[in-house]
C-alpha cells in the first residue's frame, strides 16, 4: 500500500510551483504527525430508490454514506473459507 496509495495523498509543489513535500502536508494544507491508516466503510446496494420504470435497467444503487446504510457484511479474499484453506497473507 505504501508504493501505490500513500504518495498520492502527498502534495508536490504548491500552486507557485515550491516544493512542499518537505513541510510535512498531505493534500496542500493538512500535516501528517504519524503514519497513514485508512478506514473502509461500505454502503448496502440498493439502499437508493429507483423509479419502477428504471429498476430493469438500473440494478445497483448505492446512496451516499450514512450508518443506516451501511454494509457490515464481511468480505475478502478468505470471507467464505475454512482458515486452514487460505493461504492469504494481506
Amino acid at each position: 500500500m505504501t508504493d501505490i496509495a500513500a504518495p498520492g495523498f502527498y502534495t508536490e509543489e504548491w500552486y507557485d510551483n515550491k516544493n512542499v513535500s518537505e513541510y510535512g502536508y498531505v493534500l496542500f494544507e493538512n500535516r501528517l504527525l504519524g503514519a497513514v491508516q485508512f478506514r473502509q466503510k461500505k454502503v448496502r446496494n440498493n439502499s437508493c430508490l429507483v423509479a419502477d420504470d428504471f429498476k430493469e435497467e438500473i440494478l445497483f444503487c448505492y446512496n451516499s454514506y450514512a450508518p443506516e446504510f451501511e454494509d457490515k457484511v464481511p468480505f475478502g479474499p478468505c470471507e467464505n473459507l475454512e482458515t486452514d484453506n487460505c493461504s492469504f497473507n494481506g
